[in-house]
């Protein structure tokens, strides 16, 4: 992703708020992000009771999927 080009910046890392907002534009939830981080779904690290998502892993998740 070249950032210059892009008017959002995306960081490294994410909470699920962030998640929410800039990957689904909000139309998926917090709750929902924390849920599918929770059942494997969406791929994260969890510190201290934390969820934490890191931008590559998701973008290769959404490559795949777009993909098949």
């Amino acid at each position: 992703m070249n950032l210059t080009n892009n008017p959002i910046h995306i960081p490294e890392v994410m909470t699920a708020q962030e998640v929410s907002e800039l990957y689904f534009g909000s139309r998926m939830s917090y709750w929902t992000v924390l849920e599918q981080a929770k059942t494997g779904v969406l791929p994260h690290r969890r510190i201290g009771g934390k969820y934490f998502f890191h931008r590559v892993a998701l973008d290769q998740m959404f490559e795949l999927n777009k993909a098949s």
